[in-house]
């Protein structure tokens, strides 16, 4: 009788941990749109008007969106060269590889420096990762999703990537930008469910 009841004391709190867990995570994401949304309106011009706001949605947050991927650096790498929405041509540099687990499915997404950025000590930190899904033309916009990650955040060979926090390029919600479309490697055969979706014209 007291192991069971011990053992009932152990569930709760880990159920009460496990809560708590979520409650942080999705508060970020509410504090991640908010600002998202908010920068999309202060550029000038704005990439989107303030009485157009409420015409971005996001999936709700799903913790198993939230992927702890293993990841290898790219020792000698060199620089490629990505198309853009407008016909033009962005350079990049591959940086690493990561791998994890998406409802039982096995992905592998590269991630990159921004070349023109390499020198730039406001870009130190910064690594671009932009991806194509499932989802694309249906639910979400059909020139992929970006996500952005710091090396920072890259310890023990690992990390954390957050797909609720896939973002739309510029191009998704007006003309005049040069977005990169995710590159073949970065296309997977498989939804993400996360994140945000089509922007409605």
């Amino acid at each position: 009788m007291k192991m069971k009841f011990e053992f009932l004391i152990v569930l709760i709190l880990f159920q009460v941990s496990c809560t708590k867990k979520m409650a942080v995570t999705e508060d970020d994401f509410e504090a991640y749109k908010s600002k998202y949304i908010h920068d999309l309106t202060v550029q000038d011009p704005p990439v989107v008007k303030l009485s157009d706001t409420h015409k971005i949605e996001f999936y709700p947050y799903n913790e198993s969106y939230r992927c702890r991927c293993s990841f290898s650096k790219l020792e000698k790498s060199e620089e490629i060269i990505l198309n853009t929405s407008s016909g033009k041509q962005k350079n990049y540099i591959p940086y690493g590889i990561v791998k994890c687990q998406i409802k039982r499915e096995e992905i592998k997404l590269f991630v990159y420096t921004v070349s023109r950025f390499i020198n730039n000590p406001l870009y130190k930190d910064y690594l671009f990762l932009p991806y194509k899904d499932e989802t694309n033309g249906e639910e979400t916009y059909g020139g992929g999703r970006y996500i952005d990650i710091n090396k920072s955040d890259i310890s023990d060979n690992q990390i954390i990537i957050d797909f609720n926090k896939s973002y739309n390029p510029y191009c998704a919600y007006t003309d005049g930008y040069n977005c990169p479309i995710p590159p073949r490697e970065n296309s997977l055969s498989t939804k993400i469910e996360a994140g945000e979706k089509a922007f409605e014209h």
